[in-house]
């Protein structure tokens, strides 16, 4: 009975051949957790430097953790996790002629002043009283 070869799955890969940018991000961060984290022990610094460290450090970890606490609620029910799919749509669909705005025959006058404005009379007194 022969066996079958095991793909080798890479140190930033989620399986053979997908590549995981989370796995990317937690490790970056990471990096930047013990840098900063050697930076704030050299100079002493004990009130920003660790908050920085401590954020650096969530940010390396609890991020696949969330993933795996995901995965393995969808899993318990028996169902993978949702995808969504976006049905595409017949090419009819979509207008294949442009609209163009053509000016009108006669131009629009503008309104009198007295349809423009209902208190014209009212307007006027107090336009002169502010001169």
């Amino acid at each position: 009975m022969q066996s079958q070869p095991v793909e080798q799955v890479g140190f930033l890969e989620e399986a053979p051949g997908k590549h995981s940018s989370m796995r990317l991000m937690c490790m970056i961060s990471l990096f930047a957790a013990i840098g900063f984290g050697a930076v704030t022990v050299q100079r002493d610094l004990k009130g920003d430097g660790l908050f920085i460290t401590y954020g650096f450090l969530i940010g390396a970890f609890a991020p696949k953790a969330v993933q795996k606490f995901a995965e393995a609620q969808f899993s318990a029910y028996g169902a993978p996790p949702p995808t969504v799919a976006v049905a595409p749509q017949p090419v009819a669909a979509y207008p294949t002629t442009m609209m163009v705005a053509t000016p009108t025959s006669a131009p629009v006058a503008p309104p009198t002043p007295s349809a423009a404005v209902p208190n014209q009379d009212v307007l006027t007194r107090l336009q002169a009283r502010g001169r």
